[in-house]
């Protein structure tokens, strides 16, 4: 089984933006989780901050994990962020790379990568 304990980059492009941030992982056997703080940007170049506790698991290379109790630690007055649900594979590199969907259907790809 792997490993995936630790601090890792992560980046994710969506249909309308992008996301950069960073993700700590904690391990126990099958089961991940864990915290994920990033910056989003849109379309119009808006950002917002948010920091999502993550819960899922781990099977073989395969990944599953999704958004629990997101907090918006900076943005505008009305600005929300829907919690996501990510599936992910650990490739040859190390990485973990995989898809995400929203609540109302917005998709994206993401990669993690460990640091070093």
């Amino acid at each position: 089984m792997e490993n995936v304990n630790g601090f890792w980059r992560f980046n994710e492009e969506f249909d309308y933006g992008r996301k950069v941030g960073e993700v700590r992982l904690f391990q126990d056997g099958e089961d991940i989780s864990g915290i994920l703080v990033f910056k989003e940007w849109d379309e119009n170049k808006d950002f917002i901050m948010v920091r999502c506790h993550l819960e899922g698991s781990l099977k073989g290379n395969k990944l599953e994990f999704k958004d629990l109790k997101p907090t918006l630690l900076f943005g505008k007055e009305g600005d929300e962020y829907l919690p996501e649900n990510r599936e992910g594979v650990i490739n040859e590199l190390g990485q973990i790379v995989g898809s995400t969907i929203d609540a109302e259907g917005i998709s994206g790809i993401f990669v993690m990568e460990r640091y070093k």
